[in-house]
Order: structure tokens, then C-alpha cells, then sequence
């Protein structure tokens, strides 16, 4: 990709290693960046429709788990200073 920027194969290819290994975010840009050079390539455009659903479920997820340990840190210190 550094040496030729247009090779799409290896930006398909890093986009679906990035996926498989739960990089959303950087999958869906290369995904968006095969779309502007390849309008009709249908994967990317797949893609680009599941990725940000996903990305807002991890979100969403991740918002819900720091919520949960702040509050059991919260009340572990409340528990400890009564």
C-alpha cells in the first residue's frame, strides 16, 4: 500500500485483516477509501453499510463496561469509608 497507494487488492485486503481483528474504525477507512477509487465494488460497499452499526454497538458496549466499573469502584469506596 505505501509503495503503490492504488493497488485496491491490498487495501480490500488489509481492510478485511482489520475487521477480522475487531479494527473497525481503520477497516471501515480503507473500506471508504476503496469506494472512492472503485464506486461499484460491491464488498466495500457492504462493508461501509455494516461497519458504522457495529462500530456504535462496540461503543455502546464499551460505554456500559467503563459505567459498570466506575460505579462497583464507587461503591466499593463508599463501602470502605462508612
Amino acid at each position: 500500500i505505501d509503495l503503490d497507494p492504488e493497488y485496491l487488492r491490498a487495501l480490500l485486503r488489509r481492510a478485511e485483516l482489520y475487521e477480522k481483528t475487531e479494527k473497525l474504525d481503520e477497516a471501515l477507512e480503507d473500506y471508504k477509501q476503496v469506494l472512492e477509487r472503485d464506486p461499484n465494488n460491491s464488498g466495500a460497499r457492504r462493508a461501509c453499510m455494516r461497519l458504522p452499526q457495529q462500530i456504535q454497538e462496540r461503543n455502546e458496549k464499551l460505554k456500559e463496561e467503563m459505567i459498570g466499573t466506575y460505579c462497583t469502584r464507587t461503591h466499593h469506596i463508599s463501602l470502605l469509608l462508612t
